[in-house]
């Protein structure tokens, strides 16, 4: 079990609450302790990136930049004014890794201050050579410092301790919704679910299946529009999210879907956007074949609203254990072409989508929802009962 105290101090790369799941959790940590402490100067978030112009979620907690130096795609933390002031801050810290400039950091605290308490929330497995070096690196370095860990899925709990960790050192807390997103999410289901046939049965309504995140290459994106050019049945693609990889994927779309199958790249856009268009839909996609997609925040975004959420099994990923429903195909061999098949199947005629509609609703508010996370992490971290009704 996790050793108890408050929710203070939180690292990680990016600027909370951004768009990520890292990202989001730390973001839902922070107002989760700002509910408990009704103090705003007790829970602050250090990072390396600048804050965002505009947020996506209100803020209130400080937010503290790190100064750095690019090396490569490596961030090389500066000894000026925020990171001094963090490694002489005696309050327990929260690091989210497996991030390699946290994790210099961390190991810099911990020589600064031999008895500082540290949890690492450890998000994703790495692939590939090089990563995979530094992983054992960092995990070994967890080890020996007897680091106590929280992980967002069973699955990723299973693998570090495959890697040899402590499993009575590893708890399981979830990624979770702000408290709007859910009320938001909640308020399209219940139109959706009073639904007596899904609006595809309709012959001139097509299946409409929805991507949403970083276009960038591991999220294979370009499996989903390959996939349904092989489908009969007649398909709306919507991609939702900006990144490297969009203008590759706009020219496939034309190339394979233009002009018999609509579909539309919206970009970046606001909460309440994305939440309607996932409402409109009838299938997310989550394709990511890298264990680096270790959960999937548009899951449970999804799964709110009453939409079943399709992920690639993907060895060390939780993101298939999330949506994971009896009744859901499992998506097991990487490609189109099984894409393919399971979506003629669900868009079929014959397939009972509204109990998969509903499936996905209740599986969210059994495992996922801000009731179920409050209970997890007050459980997780010791901490009384009694402090619980204050915060939800």
């Amino acid at each position: 079990m996790v050793r108890a105290f408050s929710l203070s101090i939180q690292l990680l790369r990016e600027c909370p609450p951004g768009f990520g799941g890292v990202e989001r959790t730390a973001h839902e940590l922070a107002v989760a302790n700002f509910a408990q402490t009704s103090s705003l100067i007790d829970s602050e978030v250090f990072c390396f990136a600048p804050c965002p112009h505009e947020d996506p979620l209100p803020v209130t907690y400080r937010r503290s930049r790190l100064y750095y130096l690019c090396v490569g795609r490596f961030r090389l933390p500066l000894p000026w004014g925020p990171l001094i002031r963090f490694l002489f801050i005696k309050k327990p810290l929260y690091a989210h890794l497996p991030s390699p400039e946290v994790l210099l950091v961390v190991i810099l605290l911990r020589l600064i201050q031999r008895k500082s308490q540290i949890t690492v929330y450890w998000h994703a497995m790495l692939s590939g050579f090089y990563y995979e070096l530094y992983q054992k690196f960092a995990l070994l370095f967890i080890k020996w410092q007897n680091i106590p860990l929280l992980v967002t899925s069973p699955v990723l709990r299973d693998s570090l301790i495959s890697c040899g960790l402590n499993a009575d050192l590893i708890s399981i807390l979830p990624c979770c919704l702000s408290s709007g997103s859910e009320s938001m999410a909640t308020q399209l289901a219940n139109d959706r679910l009073s639904l007596s046939s899904p609006v595809f049965a309709s012959k001139s309504t097509p299946f409409r299946v929805i991507c949403i995140g970083r276009l960038d290459t591991y999220k294979r994106v370009d499996w989903v529009i390959e996939a349904i050019s092989l489908c009969s049945n007649s398909f709306h693609l919507t991609v939702i999210g900006d990144g490297p990889n969009r203008a590759k994927l706009e020219f496939l779309a034309f190339k394979l879907l233009y002009p018999h199958t609509p579909y539309c790249f919206m970009g970046k856009v606001s909460e309440y956007d994305k939440f309607l268009s996932l409402s409109n839909s009838d299938l997310l996609i989550l394709a990511s074949n890298s264990s680096h997609e270790a959960f999937g925040i548009v899951q449970l975004e999804a799964m709110a609203c009453g939409v079943p959420a399709l992920a690639l099994n993907c060895a060390n990923s939780g993101a298939t254990w999330v949506s994971s429903l009896a009744s859901l195909p499992r998506w097991e061999v990487p490609g189109p072409q099984s894409l393919a098949k399971i979506l003629s199947l669900i868009s079929s005629n014959n397939f009972n989508y509204l109990l998969l509609s509903r499936e996905s609703f209740s599986r969210y508010h059994a495992y996922f929802s801000r009731k179920q996370w409050h209970l997890s992490l007050y459980s997780t971290l010791n901490i009384r009962t009694h402090s619980l009704s204050a915060t939800i």
